[in-house]
């Protein structure tokens, strides 16, 4: 069973030791880590106790936000009840319109696009030139609720 729970800031730095997750351990032990902490739609989901992702929703504005989400090593190993707990946050969020980005220049970009799609994000940019805050490319992925 998928159990969501509030973030924290252990959470975060949990997931920052896995191998797969070290091109985020500098932000994820920055003040920037606090603040995703303390923010309203942030969340860390588990199966029988052991912590399978971090995620939140960042509003633009009403009817719209975006996505962030970090996974651990071991979600590969619980698939469905992962995906299902992270599409019920999103069907159960207020936003309509959910936004998410791709980074072009890791080792696991393909499984990354491949989790964006299964969750019924569809691709809208290719290659957004200099988007992430080091100057990198990304993908750019949307997902609506149908009403």
């Amino acid at each position: 069973m998928f159990n969501i729970v509030k973030l924290q800031l252990e959470h975060l730095q949990e997931l920052a030791k896995e191998p797969d997750n070290d091109h985020l351990r500098a932000w994820f032990e920055s003040t920037h880590a606090r603040a995703m902490a303390d923010a309203e739609e942030t969340v860390a989901g588990f199966v029988n106790d052991e912590l399978m992702v971090v995620a939140g929703l960042t509003p633009y504005w009403k009817g719209r936000a975006y996505l962030w989400c970090t996974f651990s090593i071991k979600a590969k190993m619980n698939f469905v009840p992962v995906f299902r707990g992270i599409f019920r946050y999103m069907q159960e969020s207020p936003y309509r319109r959910i936004e998410m980005d791709v980074p072009l220049d890791l080792k696991h970009t393909a499984v990354a696009m491949r989790r964006a799609e299964m969750l019924g994000f569809v691709m809208e940019c290719h290659r957004a030139k200099y988007y992430r805050p080091g100057g990198g490319d990304s993908a750019l992925y949307s997902w609506t609720k149908e009403t």
